[in-house]
């Protein structure tokens, strides 16, 4: 999807859907002080998760990779 905030970015790109406030349970969810930390808690896993699997390094190269196949 052409989701403005994925467009033209250099750098690894996510973007994370945590759930519908049009849905009351979510909302509920989403609104509370556990549901926020756990929510939170699942994000910087999956980043420490993705750092642990490609490294810094990896991921600035394959950033400049591909920003660079898209101005080519």
């Amino acid at each position: 999807a052409g989701f403005v905030v994925l467009h033209k970015t250099v750098m690894p790109k996510i973007l994370v859907e945590l759930g519908f406030i049009s849905n009351r349970e979510e909302e509920k969810f989403i609104a509370s002080e556990s549901g926020q930390k756990k929510l939170a808690k699942g994000i910087f896993e999956g980043f420490s998760e993705y750092y642990r699997l490609y490294g810094r390094q990896k991921g600035v190269e394959r950033a400049k990779a591909k920003a660079k196949e898209k101005n080519a």
